[in-house]
């Protein structure tokens, strides 16, 4: 697929490598994204969030994230919990995409106590599901 890329930068949160590397051929192939930043543990992308100047660094800002809830060290929703604490100007300008292996609907239901989370989606990412997702 060319033209335009839908986003200009996305950011995946995901401790998989095999993960990973499918979400990149998958973003490849439809142009997803002109930037991909990847972190492959939590605590690397808060630190990422937390060293943006909210005034200064808006181009540092991801249009989505991709995150994974099952990581060892901070889980997705710790993450959630620990980025709300951030300045409101990186928390309401920043949209997650929860992307899990876990089918569980405790989680699922979970995740829409987070108003910034804008979906969930089951693992493997499918490129049809990126295609037909409008709030993305």
């Amino acid at each position: 697929m060319s033209g335009t890329p839908k986003h200009k930068h996305v950011i995946v949160i995901d401790d998989s490598q095999m993960d990973i590397l499918l979400i990149k051929m998958i973003f490849e192939s439809i142009n997803y994204t002109e930037k991909l930043t990847i972190f492959q543990q939590a605590e690397e992308a808060l630190d990422y969030f937390k060293e943006i100047n909210p005034g200064k660094d808006q181009e540092k800002l991801p249009d989505i994230v991709f995150l994974d809830i099952c990581m060892p060290g901070i889980t997705g929703f710790e993450f959630l919990d620990k980025f709300n604490d951030l300045p409101e100007d990186i928390v309401k300008k920043t949209k997650f995409l929860i992307v899990s292996s876990s089918e569980d609907l405790s989680d699922m239901e979970r995740s829409t106590k987070y108003p910034n989370v804008k979906g969930y989606m089951v693992k493997p990412l499918k490129k049809q599901q990126l295609l037909n997702e409008e709030n993305l």
